[in-house]
């Protein structure tokens, strides 16, 4: 069995107290503690991507309507003139 000193017991401590500073560091940098985080980074991030891919479908659903507006009002402007020359 083996005896520990009081100088290992001191390096020790050194070492956990530079690894307590270590993961409140870690965990400030993660949560924010009253400044932006990375998780508040990362979820800010992911609803604009989720309001650009919703802006975007919209975009593409209203590019279909106007061009059905646009043949529709081609293929009344052709009858009209088909039918006003018979």
């Amino acid at each position: 069995m083996q005896v520990v000193s009081s100088q290992d017991i001191l390096q020790l401590s050194k070492k956990l107290d530079n690894l307590q500073s270590t993961v409140n560091r870690i965990d400030e940098s993660l949560r924010g503690n009253g400044k932006k985080g990375l998780f508040t980074v990362v979820a800010l991030q992911q609803e604009k991507i989720h309001s650009l891919e919703s802006f975007r479908r919209e975009q593409e659903t209203m590019k279909r309507w106007i061009m059905c507006g646009v043949l529709g009002a081609v293929g009344t402007f052709v009858w009209n003139v088909v039918s006003s020359y018979s």
